[in-house]
């Protein structure tokens, strides 16, 4: 967008920016593996979807214990009421193959750099998609 419409972008703001693929993420790697085959694809997204058949409640230990161990309440609900259907679940993988694709060519630094009064970033010690090394190749 800001690439696109400059004059409509007052200011922008990375939280956790997703610039380019993290090579050294374990995480990464599964998922772009995960989210390229359409076949584990549409078999994640079955299983996801049998999940959502469960009662909330046990879904809901099923969610905290496996994924959202330090996940807020409403993480956790979000998940189970949003998450665990099988469209809901092809399209988010759809989104991450996309964003992989798109995000495996080095950032445009010169944008941002011409652009640093407009650019903003937060980055966490332990974000796999915004790692401190991508920080320092920020600053």
């Amino acid at each position: 967008m800001f690439r696109k419409s400059p004059e409509k972008v007052t200011f922008c703001v990375g939280l956790y920016p997703f610039l380019a693929l993290n090579r050294q993420s374990v995480q990464q790697s599964f998922i772009g593996k995960l989210a390229a085959s359409r076949i584990l694809s549409v078999v994640l997204s079955l299983i996801v979807a049998l999940l959502g058949l469960f009662p909330i409640r046990l879904l809901r230990l099923i969610v905290t214990t496996f994924l959202g161990k330090l996940w807020s309440a409403t993480a956790v609900e979000a998940t189970c009421s949003h998450l665990v259907k099988y469209h809901t679940m092809r399209n988010v993988l759809f989104m991450a193959m996309t964003e992989f694709r798109e995000l495996s060519a080095t950032p445009d630094w010169a944008f941002m750099r011409g652009n640093q009064h407009k650019i903003a970033f937060l980055f966490g010690i332990d974000d796999h998609w915004g790692p401190l090394q991508m920080f320092e190749e920020v600053i």
